[in-house]
């Protein structure tokens, strides 16, 4: 029954969300082809006066150099944004999935149920993180041998100016 609930409003959503993007996509179209007819009369005085300077074969020959570089800029351009749509989508459905589990399980539950359910989820992940630190060779007091505790120094942690155990500073033995 929730999930039901659920489907349908995320369903409703969606229908939201796409004709939002209907109108922005309206309102980009509309955007590139204002952008394309200025860029065409920018190019087209652009080539009358390339062509006064260098002779008219120059000048289509730049302009149609400059154009191909726009178009294959614009793929680049399409193509990450592409890229970076499915990444958000993705991310969008992952919590969207996440989320629609969490109230799922909440409402068998009650109100203190879920505060347990919090605090057993964060006892769990405190557990798992304190396991990690100690590490598998035993807990933070124990050392093997060889191993030193915080504040020892092992005879390779000498400094040119600490004094050796016969009384002499330096390297000098």
């Amino acid at each position: 029954m929730l999930w039901r609930l659920l489907s349908l409003g995320a369903a409703e959503e969606i229908e939201l969300w796409r004709r939002h993007a209907g109108r922005r996509a309206w309102l980009l179209v509309a955007l590139v082809v204002a952008a394309a007819l200025s860029l065409l009369v920018a190019v087209a005085l652009a080539i009358t006066l390339l062509a006064l300077r260098f002779g008219a074969v120059t000048a289509l020959a730049l302009a149609l150099g400059f154009g191909l570089l726009l178009c294959l800029g614009l793929i680049v351009a399409l193509q990450l944004e592409a890229r970076a749509h499915r990444r958000r989508a993705a991310a969008a459905r992952q919590a969207g999935m996440l989320r629609a589990a969490a109230l799922a399980a909440l409402p068998g539950l009650g109100g203190k149920g879920a505060l347990v359910l919090g605090l057993a989820a964060l006892a769990l992940v405190l557990a798992g993180s304190r396991a990690q630190e100690e590490g598998e060779d035993g807990g933070p007091g124990e050392k093997g041998p060889g191993e030193k505790g915080p504040g020892e120094k092992g005879p390779g942690d000498r400094r040119p100016g600490d004094r050796r155990p016969g009384g002499r500073a330096g390297g000098a033995a």
